[in-house]
């Protein structure tokens, strides 16, 4: 008898995370992921405790690729650079996107939460080290991150539904920029 396969925990979480980037967290199964593993179920099972502890791994995998758009370097301007990355994730991880910000999940609901509390932590971070921004007093900084979300997320919902194919990235820096100066 064949001795059943073994797969690190990186390996399926890898897997599960291909998974949901391709098709969105509705077609996570640990069926779905024996498939891009090219294995049974059985191996998943026995290296990890349950699928919940899979979709954590996943989720926290999505947040880092979240923030890693959102912080990047791209006109210097922390503000200008989080409304543009935010729509560069929409734009390019598309599943991920409608799984983080248009899914309705109730039983999600709670990670949704608290891994947004986590980006915000990250993003608050990143804003005090821009010297435009160290000496913003939190509460402001705070506000000025939920008007810039607003901005960002309304861009990138349009975008993702269909509605605004074509998304003017120099309007939208602006619109940040003014956010952000305002807060000032």
């Amino acid at each position: 008898m064949a001795r059943p396969r073994q797969f690190r925990r990186e390996d399926i979480v890898q897997a599960a995370f291909n998974v949901v980037r391709r098709e969105g967290r509705e077609a996570l199964s640990a069926r779905a992921i024996a498939r891009e593993l090219q294995s049974s179920t059985m191996p998943i099972y026995s290296s990890m405790t349950d699928m919940d502890e899979i979709e954590e791994e996943v989720a926290c995998r999505t947040l880092d690729l979240i923030i890693a758009h959102e912080t990047a370097r791209v006109t210097g301007d922390a503000a200008v650079d989080f409304a543009l990355g935010h729509l560069t994730f929409a734009e390019e991880e598309p599943a991920l996107y409608r799984t983080v910000y248009l899914s309705h999940d109730e039983s999600q609901r709670e990670r949704k939460r608290r891994l947004g509390r986590v980006a915000g932590e990250r993003l608050r971070k990143v804003f005090s080290q821009d010297p435009r921004y160290a000496d913003v007093p939190a509460q402001e900084l705070q506000a000025m991150l939920e008007r810039l979300m607003v901005l960002a997320h309304g861009y990138a919902n349009l975008h993702a539904a269909g509605l605004l194919e074509q998304v003017d990235r120099q309007e939208l820096s602006r619109i940040a920029a003014r956010i952000a100066e305002e807060s000032l």
